[in-house]
């Protein structure tokens, strides 16, 4: 319920501010259509000739929005409806202001509408006669020696040394020509000046150290794989030398007798592994079936 009061409240505000709206932009329509004469005359500086067709068109103005095409099209400026709008509310406030027994008088005439300020434009000149082309500054016309040639009617050909004038660069100039024919040139500086010998030096330099810097990067880099290779091959040998130092320690080989040894005074089969390093006594050379070496099933 409350919502539906808030909304009706705003609806009646909206209407109301429309309404009010409405009023005073038929108050202004209103004030502009029944001054349009006077509008008119004092817009005369700019409309010119063209004064009666805008009399008729604020006249005829159903809209506030057309009141600058009005103005346009009889060639003032923009701002000349505004200024309409805004003299015609401060005769409006001075009618209002004033008593019920004044208002019966004619109105104060209105001022007149200033001149409209036009962009300072650049004059047109009447084209100049055509005359003789000047020379360039770029070029110097020489005579040329040359052979001429030309065609009896015979068929027979006749030929004779002439001159013919040739353009030529000036000898102080740097000419170009460009695709359309047009020239163009520079002054040339053939002296080494103090700028150049310095711009020459610091080339000199910049050329000296990057040389310098890429023939030592080149040696480092050598170097670097020298001692690369000669780590390799150390390590390589140290390699082979520790595989060596392994093979030579290995344990030996079994020392049991074979078939052919039966008999032979040689250990019997059954005889433990003998290991290197074994200290034998003396002792331990009598009897058993272990040889010289001890037995490794007794209970010491």
């Amino acid at each position: 319920m409350r919502n539906t009061k808030l909304f009706l409240l705003a609806s009646a505000y909206t209407l109301a501010s429309a309404t009010t709206i409405s009023e005073a932009a038929d108050k202004k329509l209103a004030c502009i259509s029944s001054r349009a004469a006077e509008i008119a005359s004092a817009a005369s500086s700019c409309a010119g000739t063209s004064q009666s067709t805008l009399h008729t068109c604020i006249s005829d103005l159903t809209s506030l929005s057309n009141l600058q095409k009005c103005f346009t099209d009889a060639g003032c400026p923009t701002t000349a409806a505004q200024w309409a709008l805004s003299h015609c509310k401060e005769q409006a406030e001075e009618e209002n202001n004033i008593s019920p027994d004044l208002r019966r008088r004619q109105p104060a005439p209105l001022a007149a509408m200033p001149t409209p300020v036009l962009p300072n434009l650049v004059p047109l000149f009447g084209r100049a006669a055509t005359s003789e082309p000047s020379p360039s500054p770029c070029f110097t016309e020489t005579m040329t020696s040359i052979t001429s040639c030309t065609t009896n009617d015979g068929g027979s050909k006749s030929c004779f040394p002439t001159t013919s004038p040739s353009a030529i660069c000036r000898p102080d100039l740097i000419c170009k020509i460009d695709g359309q024919g047009n020239p163009s040139c520079m002054n040339k500086h053939s002296d080494m000046t103090l700028a150049g010998i310095i711009i020459a030096i610091v080339f000199a330099c910049a050329l000296v150290v990057s040389i310098a810097g890429i023939c030592f990067f080149c040696c480092k880099e050598r170097k670097e794989q020298d001692r690369l290779v000669k780590a390799a091959e150390a390590a390589k040998i140290a390699k082979e030398a520790k595989a060596a130092t392994a093979a030579s320690k290995r344990p030996g080989k079994s020392v049991t007798g074979g078939v052919g040894e039966i008999g032979g005074g040689g250990a019997s089969q059954g005889q433990p592994l003998m290991y290197e390093g074994g200290d034998v006594g003396a002792g331990s050379q009598q009897g058993g079936g272990y040889g010289s070496a001890a037995n490794p099933f007794s209970d010491r």
